[in-house]
C-alpha cells in the first residue's frame, strides 16, 4: 500500500481506506500462532544445588509461575543469590529466603523493598538479612558514611 501510495501521491493509510471503501478484499497473512513456553521437568539434584529444597517445595512457593518469569520468587531468589554469592557469601535456602520475603512480597515493588545484610562482612542468611525500603537503606548508608568520615 505504501508503494501504491507513493506512485499516486497518497499515504499507505489513504490507499487502504480507498480499497476498503471500494470493497476490494485484501489478502492478509494469518497471525502467527503463539507457542506457549514449554515447561521442562526439573532435575531434583539441580534444584537442590541451586535452591536448597525439593522440587515440590519449589513448586509450592512458585504457585505455577515459570522459573524464568521475572516476577516470580525463584527468579528473584536466583538474582539475589548470584549477587551475594560472589560477595561475602550466601547462606539462604529458597524456603528460608521465602520466609523472610513472604509477608512483604506483594509490597516489594510499590514500596521499593530490598533485602540487605545487617552485617556486610558476613554471608547473607536468615540471621543476617532484613527487608527495608530503598530510602531506609540510603539513610543508613549516609549515616555510616558520616560516622566513618568523622
Amino acid at each position: 500500500m505504501r508503494k501504491i501510495g507513493k506512485r499516486v501521491g497518497l499515504s499507505g493509510e489513504q490507499v487502504r481506506k480507498l480499497l476498503v471503501r471500494e470493497g476490494v478484499l485484501m489478502a492478509r497473512t494469518p497471525p502467527q500462532a503463539v507457542v506457549p513456553k514449554k515447561r521442562n521437568t526439573l532435575d531434583e539434584s539441580v534444584v537442590r544445588a541451586v535452591y536448597g529444597c525439593s522440587v515440590e517445595d519449589l513448586a509450592k512457593i512458585q504457585q505455577g509461575l515459570l522459573l524464568s518469569d521475572h516476577t516470580s520468587p525463584a527468579f528473584f531468589y536466583r538474582t539475589q543469590r548470584y549477587r551475594y554469592l560472589h560477595g561475602n557469601g550466601w547462606a539462604f535456602t529458597f524456603p528460608d529466603w521465602w520466609q523472610l520475603w513472604k509477608t512483604s512480597w506483594v509490597r516489594r515493588v510499590p514500596d521499593r523493598l530490598v533485602m540487605v545484610p545487617m552485617d556486610r562482612s558476613q554471608p547473607v542468611g536468615p540471621d543476617n538479612a532484613e527487608i527495608l525500603t530503598r530510602s531506609q537503606v540510603m539513610k543508613r548508608f549516609q549515616r555510616e558514611r558520616r560516622l566513618t568520615q568523622s
